[in-house]
């Protein structure tokens, strides 16, 4: 059945408000793909998701398929997220903005085909997502840890302890050493709300040859 040009418009302009809600909160911390890109995308997969099962309607095919074009929406955008991903030394960044992309332009889709309750759940739920509502039911703040160590095998030892309490270590640094031998190291783990973190930072120092310098809560990134 044909929509009118009304509620064409108005599914394009739902799809671009729902699109720039998520935008928005990855613009808000300065991500690679923010507030334009998730509304061009959730625009643009709700567009071709309208013309794959509008635009066609009149040609009389025996095999025509009105999801063939939408298809390759998911595609397309498996290319557009590739190109957020970063890898810096052994750490890769831009994993979850490419996600939400990709959903983006889902929600995109399914505003075109008329399910805007879907849609407007969707929506709510990778906002929720994004701004680490769940991350905060599950676990504490992330923490960024400062060690100095004498050896790199120390990192191993400090692995271990951080793997037998469930902690999840979110990225590692080594820093240029400056005054000492001693080997300056940044940890920014995810710390579960059961473990008790002080007994964790007690077994960490009682490593020979470790140092701690600073721990701190972090801003989620």
């Amino acid at each position: 059945m044909l929509i009118n040009d009304y509620e064409m418009a108005l599914r394009l302009l739902l799809a671009c408000i729902l699109g720039g809600i998520v935008g928005w909160e990855r613009e808000k911390i300065h991500k690679p793909a923010g507030l334009r890109t998730h509304i061009l995308v959730a625009l643009g997969a709700a567009l071709v998701t309208i013309v794959s099962m509008y635009a066609f309607t009149s040609f009389n095919y025996a095999n025509k398929d009105p999801g063939r074009i939408a298809a390759n929406i998911v595609t397309g955008i498996g290319f557009l997220g590739a190109g957020t991903i970063m890898r810096e030394g052994t750490s890769v960044k831009g994993l979850t903005t490419a996600a939400s992309i990709w959903v983006v332009a889902a929600i995109g889709m399914a505003v075109a085909t008329g399910m805007y309750y879907s849609a407007l759940i969707t929506t709510f739920l990778v906002f929720l997502t994004l701004d680490g509502f769940f991350e905060k039911l599950l676990f504490r703040n992330q923490q960024l840890l400062k060690v100095s160590i004498t050896h790199e095998f120390k990192l191993r030892e400090i692995g271990e302890i951080f793997e037998r309490h469930g902690i999840a270590m979110k990225h590692v640094s080594i820093l240029p050493i400056k005054i000492s031998n001693d080997i300056p190291v940044e940890f920014r783990i995810r710390v579960p709300k059961n473990i008790d973190y002080i007994r964790v930072l007690e077994e960490i120092v009682n490593i020979d040859g470790v140092t701690m310098k600073e721990s701190m809560i972090l801003h989620r990134q």
